[in-house]
């Protein structure tokens, strides 16, 4: 199913009828396209919320750090639902991904999903995964549930913790919001994507036995980061058959490795990877224990048509992407072997730099099956691209190369679907793999990851500006009292203390007194300098940094000229020298101190100034 530009403005009128003037945020973006296989069941309306039992809602809650598209959404069953969870294979999976595992771990029925978008709270250490035990805690109590009973997926920023005090101002107004309307699911669908340009859901029906029809549904999220194992991807299904715990695990397991493991848009694996499936058991009928059985056979083929139409819309949806490739694996000794041989064509980025050229070259799709580690005789190969065959008995065929191309051109036109076809040899084994085109538009760097990015630098700034002038006040502040004591003392009491005793006989007491006061005053200006630092002030510190400078060169050469006569004269003995010694050096430590602060200030302006810059030109081209 193709979705031309008149669909997608379609989309995006129906898109904004469901947003609600009572839900805060946006849901102004078109939706994908429907692409769940063909089979024995039937498209339905109301993604998540269609199967029995179960609600959803979407709204902004402030946690994007631009604008006012929705960033949080909530799912609830009426019951307890029976739970599976797929989960990414990186190891520095995100805190979310932790917690869900525990939790899965411990029970195999929950009751709801909170998905936050904005920040991922990956590589967030002990306080992110204390985040999400918060955020699951103030999601039990808005719903009168157990934390036990909460999952959670979170999507954005790596390294950014969640915003917990807007998460958890708006858990509350989000639970009350709930309902099991198209329109709830839809911005439910909405709230979860972040470099998305469009919302992903599903739906569908299916007669599991005469008289006996069940529901699934889903939402899921994905553009960027989309490798197997998992993809870079977030997503929630819902089911109404009652299903025993154990056969829904393996149903879901199964089902998620012929779709959401069979995708790839940049090869990259990400931290947050998850997909949750909950089936409520209200349909009508007995439990199914068995997946082998007949109806547990066509409830998981219709559960991986439902993952395989959202596993294809991320795909569809890649950064950049103009076609959504599909690759056909057929001939393999066993499916996992076709399998592999698919997402390697897939996921090569020559295959996919060809296809965006609109180049029908054979010899890369042959290329990337060749090195996918499947073992097969060459003279078996066979290819086709549509219904062209480029490659037969391991040797090209003469075919119409213009022909060719202008078949990846309409398709890149209507962002259609390219086929590919790749036969192996005679073995049972197919497999399927989803892919994109690689295009120009990939490298660029998405308008919310910029501003996401500028915020973190902005952020990091202002906390490191304020914690430095925080100390650098205090600090400053006391060492010019402390010169300011000394000058008063050697007022009052003349070569009295220590450090000033040996000077007796070389320069005059109200010389010491102006050195001291001089000291402090280079200190303050020292101070003011780190201070006043800022782009709007920069005539301020500098100024005050050359008059310190200046000074404490003076102060240097004062103390230093008095050193030097002590020595001279023979009245100080040089192993005393350490008690007068940092006379001349503590006013520069100062001045020295304020420039290194200062560049240290300065290190992150000249970057964030350049990403400024960049983002500007990017958005004029």
């Amino acid at each position: 199913m193709l979705v031309t530009s008149a669909a997608k403005s379609t989309a995006h009128r129906v898109g904004r009828q469901m947003a609600s003037s009572a839900i805060p945020g946006s849901f102004d973006i078109p939706a994908a396209p429907v692409l769940i296989p063909s089979g024995p069941w039937k498209e339905i309306e109301g993604c998540v919320c269609a199967p029995k039992g179960f609600k959803a809602q979407g709204m902004y809650g402030g946690l994007r750090a631009k604008g006012d598209k929705a960033d949080l959404a909530l799912i609830l069953c009426e019951k307890d639902a029976v739970a599976a969870g797929v989960f990414t294979l990186n190891v520095m999976c995100a805190a979310p991904v932790t917690y869900c595992k525990e939790v899965l771990e411990r029970t195999t029925t929950v009751r709801a999903v909170l998905v936050n978008a904005g920040q991922a709270n990956a590589a967030t250490g002990e306080q992110g995964y204390q985040d999400s035990l918060a955020s699951a805690n103030a999601t039990a109590a808005a719903l009168g549930i157990t934390p036990d009973q909460v999952l959670l997926e979170s999507t954005g920023v790596i390294g950014r913790r969640i915003k917990m005090d807007a998460l958890l101002a708006s858990v509350p107004k989000l639970a009350a919001a709930l309902g099991s309307a198209a329109a709830d699911a839809h911005r439910a669908a909405v709230a979860i994507t972040t470099t998305d340009l469009v919302s992903k859901s599903a739906a569908l029906e299916v007669e599991l036995s005469p008289g006996r029809t069940v529901r699934l549904g889903g939402i899921a999220k994905g553009s960027g980061m989309i490798h197997p194992n998992m993809a870079t991807m977030l997503a929630v299904v819902t089911c109404d058959a009652p299903v025993a715990p154990e056969a829904w695990r393996g149903m879901f397991r199964r089902a998620s490795a012929s779709s959401f493991n069979q995708i790839t848009v940049d090869g990259d694996t990400s931290t947050n990877d998850t997909v949750i499936g909950l089936t409520s058991g209200m349909a009508n009928g007995p439990e199914i224990t068995d997946a082998g059985s007949s109806e547990g056979q066509r409830l998981e083929a219709a559960l991986t048509a439902v993952l395989q139409g959202l596993a294809k819309s991320i795909a569809w949806d890649g950064e950049g992407a103009t076609v959504l490739i599909e690759c056909e694996v057929l001939g393999a000794p066993d499916d996992d072997a076709a399998n592999k041989v698919a997402k390697s064509v897939v996921g090569s980025s020559l295959v996919k730099s060809a296809v965006f050229g609109h180049d029908p070259n054979w010899g890369r799709i042959a290329a990337a099956a060749g090195y996918s580690g499947v073992h097969y005789s060459q003279a078996d190969v066979k290819i086709m691209l549509g219904d062209m065959v480029l490659m037969e008995n391991g040797q090209p065929l003469e075919f119409d190369a213009v022909a060719a191309s202008a078949y990846l051109k309409g398709k890149a036109a209507e962002h259609g679907t390219v086929n590919m076809q790749v036969s192996i040899g005679n073995g049972p084994g197919k497999g399927m793999a989803w892919g994109c085109d690689l295009s120009y538009d990939y490298n660029l760097l998405d308008d919310q990851e910029q501003e996401d990015l500028i915020a973190s630098l902005q952020q990091q700034l202002a906390q490191q500006t304020q914690k430095t002038k925080t100390y650098v006040g205090g600090g400053g502040a006391s060492v010019a009292v402390l010169f300011i004591l000394s000058a008063l003392y050697q007022a009052i009491y003349p070569w009295q203390l220590p450090h000033h005793a040996p000077f007796r006989d070389i320069i005059h007491p109200a010389s010491v007194v102006i050195a001291e006061l001089g000291a402090a005053i280079t200190a303050g200006y020292a101070t003011a300098a780190v201070l006043a630092f800022g782009p709007r002030s920069e005539p301020v510190w500098r100024r005050n940094l050359v008059f310190c400078t200046t000074l404490a060169l003076f102060m240097f050469c004062f103390w230093a000229t008095a050193i030097y006569k002590v020595v001279m004269q023979g009245k100080w003995p040089l192993r005393a020298l350490w008690r007068v010694l940092w006379k001349p050096l503590a006013p520069s430590f100062c001045v020295a101190a304020a420039v290194l602060l200062i560049d240290g200030l300065g290190e992150i302006r000249p970057e964030l100034a350049k990403l400024q810059a960049s983002k500007y030109q990017l958005k004029k081209a």
